[in-house]
C-alpha cells in the first residue's frame, strides 16, 4: 500500500500547500559479460572474483561508457535500470568500474547495513573529480570536496544553526510564502507540465529565502522557468557536474569549453552569496541581530568561528545540494499520487483538514500531517532520491558475501 509506515522523517520539509488537488501528471542492451555469484560464503574470496563486468568494460572511464548508448539500451539518464541489469546477471553484490575507481554494488538490506557499519567515525564519500578540480588551491575549500576530520572542523561552527530544531523552525513560516506562491501559479489551469522543472524553480526559490534571507524572484506567473538567471545557471551547473561522473575528465590537461562554462555557473552562485554576504553585514552595522530571525547568512555570521570565506562557501554548498534533490523528491512524489488517486484523495482531505486557508503554515501544523510524511516515505522507497544509492569508501577491509572487499573502494548500496 502507498504510505505503508510512518518513521521519523524531516519535519522541515515544506510540500506545496493543496498541490495535490491539481496535480495532473501522465503515467509516463545487449548484455555485457556475466560471472555467476558464488553462493558459498563461508571461504572468503578476493576482490577479483567479485562478479560483475569484465574484459574491456573494466576500462577506466571508458568501460562505462561502452555499457550505456549507443552500445547498449541503457541510458546515462536511468542509471537505475543499469543497476537492475546489474542486480538481474551477478545476484546480491557485483563491481564496476565506474569514472577511474572501483564500485562495489549492495542490493540486500542486511549487506548494505554490514558496510554502513564498519564506515568508521568520519564516513568518507566519493569525491567529485570536477568539483575537486575546481577548488584546487583555494585557501577555504569547499565542504563539499573535504573527508575524515577536516570535513568535521570545516563544518562544526555552523552545527550549532543547522542541528537545533528550534534554529530551523523559524524558517517554516517564511518557506510556506514560498510554498502559496506556488501553488498559486498553478491555480488557473490546475496542472503542471515539464516536470521537473517547476519543481526546480521552487527548491531555487525556497534555497534562497532559507540561504539568504530572501527572494529570489525564481517563481513567475507567466509561466517561463527559466526568467530568473539563476535558473539558467542551476540548470546548467547540475547539467555539466551530472555528464563529468561519467566522462573522461579533459579539464585535468586543458579547459574545456564545459569546464569554462561549468566555471562561469559556479562562479555566478557564488558571486550572489558573496553579494548578499556583504548586504547582510552592512545591514548588521545599523541594526542588533535578533537570534529568533529567519536568517541563515546572519545566523553564521554571528556564529564564532565562521569566516566571511567560510560562510559564503557554506552556503553556496547548502544553496546547490538542496536544490535538485528537492525538486527530483516532489517531483516523484507527485507522480506517485497522480499514479494512486485514491491516496492522492486521502492526502487531500488531511491538508485540508488541517491546513489554514490562508496564511502561513507552522510547526504544529506539520506535526498533524502525518499521512503527508507516510506518502514522502513511500515515494523515497519506490524512486531512491539518489539513482545508483548513498555511496562510502571504506576505511578498512571487509567482508561482504564472503568476498573480501578492501580499503579504498566505493560500496554503494542499491536498493533495488
Amino acid at each position: 500500500m502507498f504510505g505503508r509506515g510512518i518513521d521519523r522523517m524531516s519535519r522541515y520539509y515544506i510540500l506545496p500547500r493543496r498541490l495535490v488537488s491539481v496535480c495532473s501528471l501522465c503515467n509516463g542492451g545487449r548484455n555485457v559479460t556475466t560471472n555467476a555469484v558464488n553462493a558459498d560464503t563461508s571461504i572468503p574470496r578476493s576482490f577479483q572474483d567479485v562478479p560483475g563486468p569484465t574484459g574491456i568494460y573494466q576500462w577506466p572511464f571508458i568501460g562505462l561508457r561502452l555499457q550505456l548508448k549507443p552500445f547498449t539500451r541503457f541510458k546515462i539518464t536511468r542509471l537505475d535500470q543499469l543497476m537492475m541489469h546489474y542486480k538481474n546477471q551477478y545476484g546480491p553484490i557485483c563491481k564496476a568500474r565506474m569514472g577511474k575507481r572501483w564500485m562495489v554494488f549492495l542490493f540486500e538490506p542486511s549487506v548494505i547495513e554490514t558496510a554502513f557499519r564498519n564506515e568508521g567515525r568520519y564516513p568518507q564519500r566519493p569525491s567529485i573529480m570536477l568539483l575537486e578540480h575546481y577548488f584546487k588551491g583555494q585557501s577555504c575549500p569547499s565542504v563539499s570536496i573535504l573527508q575524515g576530520s577536516e570535513w568535521m572542523e570545516m563544518r562544526r561552527p555552523a552545527q550549532k544553526t543547522l542541528k537545533r530544531p528550534q534554529n530551523l523552525s523559524k524558517f517554516i513560516p517564511h518557506l510556506s510564502e514560498v510554498a502559496d506562491d506556488f501553488v498559486d501559479k498553478f491555480k488557473e489551469n490546475n496542472i503542471m507540465k515539464d516536470l521537473p522543472l517547476p519543481c526546480l524553480e521552487y527548491s531555487t526559490e525556497g534555497a534562497g529565502t532559507l540561504c539568504f534571507g530572501l527572494r529570489l524572484g525564481c517563481i513567475n506567473k507567466g509561466g517561463d522557468v527559466t526568467a530568473a538567471p539563476i535558473l539558467e545557471h542551476v540548470r546548467g551547473f547540475f547539467g555539466i557536474l551530472g555528464k563529468s561522473l561519467y566522462s573522461v575528465p579533459w579539464y585535468l590537461w586543458y579547459d574545456t569549453p564545459s569546464y569554462r562554462q561549468f566555471v562561469e555557473h559556479i562562479t555566478f552562485m557564488r558571486r550572489i552569496a558573496d553579494g548578499h554576504l556583504q548586504r547582510a553585514k552592512e545591514e548588521l552595522k545599523n541594526r542588533t541581530f535578533d537570534n529568533d530571525e529567519a536568517n541563515l547568512m546572519m545566523d553564521m555570521i554571528n556564529t564564532p568561528g565562521m569566516t566571511p570565506e567560510m560562510i559564503s562557501n557554506y552556503l553556496v554548498d547548502l544553496f546547490i545540494a538542496g536544490l535538485d534533490s528537492t525538486a527530483m523528491a516532489l517531483t516523484f512524489l507527485f507522480y506517485q499520487l497522480a499514479r494512486n488517486p485514491d491516496k492522492q484523495e486521502k492526502l487531500f482531505v488531511e491538508v485540508c483538514e488541517q491546513v489554514p486557508p490562508s496564511g502561513p503554515i507552522s510547526e504544529d501544523v506539520l506535526n498533524r500531517l502525518p499521512y503527508l510524511k507516510a506518502c514522502l516515505k513511500e515515494s523515497f522507497r519506490l524512486v531512491f532520491p539518489v539513482s545508483i544509492g548513498s555511496t562510502r569508501v571504506l576505511q578498512k577491509d571487509i567482508q561482504l558475501l564472503g568476498y573480501t572487499i578492501p580499503k579504498g573502494v566505493s560500496n554503494i548500496g542499491c536498493l533495488i
